[in-house]
């Protein structure tokens, strides 16, 4: 079994434990819904079973098949027959380069991999790269990132785009720290910072704004990955948010995956 097929299959056994309910189960309660567009479907998911982004995300994708990973196991394809179907002819060569670089983006942390036509799409709360192959025999890699100056060998592209910089590789050993920086710098980019998440706390809690203000402005507000556990530099907003995230029904709907992968 590929990465990308151990990756989905552990992400859907986890959502059937969290929501103790089949995927056959959920699939028949988006079918019931009635509902058609993805964003409706998602977000129905996450209220009905209090699920992270990136699960109910992966949820719809698999219920539609609208990803390339799901219509490839519909049509009886394994993840590796996807990438195999990318990776073909000519373009076989660029195969261990994007293997090279998924096993360094492996090592930061959960995140979605979703096959397209023609790429591989990596997600956090949002598309933080894009690997596949480019022109002239390279691999290209899409980030998305901020306040990276650009370089000869990191080009900025046009706003608008799918992504902010891309990077072309030609060998597996320009894999380097360089690369691996810019990488971190996209995958970390793709998550909720402090003011996020400080905005949806205080739309919840509109009774410990001006709390969580004060903490925002002295920047001594953090979250704690992986659990509901807000904190401070001094006893304020954190020692009183403390409970109240440890409460899986507060209006905090973020699961711990999510929160994770923040």
């Amino acid at each position: 079994m590929s990465s990308l097929d151990k990756a989905r299959v552990t992400q859907l056994k986890n959502i059937e434990n969290k929501t103790g309910k089949s995927l056959e189960q959920i699939r028949a309660t988006i079918k019931s819904s009635r509902l058609t567009k993805h964003s409706e479907i998602r977000e129905m998911l996450r209220e009905k079973f209090d699920l992270g982004y990136g699960d109910a995300n992966t949820l719809v994708h698999f219920a539609l098949l609208s990803d390339g990973q799901s219509a490839a196991k519909a049509a009886g394809a394994s993840a590796t027959d996807v990438l195999d179907a990318i990776y073909s002819g000519p373009k076989a060569a660029l195969r261990p380069i994007h293997d090279r670089v998924m096993a360094v983006v492996a090592k930061f942390g959960p995140f979605e991999i979703a096959p397209k036509k023609g790429y591989v799409s990596l997600r956090r709360q949002k598309q933080f790269a894009m690997i596949g192959p480019g022109t002239k025999g390279r691999l290209e890699i899409g980030l998305n990132m901020k306040g990276v100056k650009p370089t000869p060998r990191l080009t900025a592209m046009p706003s608008g785009g799918m992504c902010q910089y891309k990077v072309f590789l030609t060998s597996a050993a320009e894999v380097n720290k360089e690369l691996v920086d810019w990488l971190r710098a996209a995958y970390d980019s793709a998550r909720m910072n402090d003011r996020t998440v400080m905005s949806a706390l205080r739309k919840a809690f509109p009774e410990l704004r001006t709390e969580l203000d004060d903490d925002l402005n002295r920047g001594t507000f953090t979250l704690r990955c992986g659990s509901y556990l807000a904190s401070s530099a001094m006893p304020s907003s954190g020692e009183i948010m403390r409970p109240l995230l440890a409460d899986t029904t507060s209006p905090i709907r973020h699961s711990r995956t999510e929160l994770s992968a923040w």
